[in-house]
């Protein structure tokens, strides 16, 4: 029970940490791109 209840956990946290990767990344972009122009 335990394992299966650490295998949802890491299902739903692998793509939150992607989505806040995504979400850092096109921060850094957006904000690249504002001082270059």
């Amino acid at each position: 029970m335990m394992s299966h209840r650490a295998s949802t956990v890491i299902l739903i946290g692998q793509p939150m940490k992607i989505f806040s990767f995504i979400e850092d990344f096109r921060f850094f972009i957006e904000s690249w791109v504002f001082n270059a122009g």
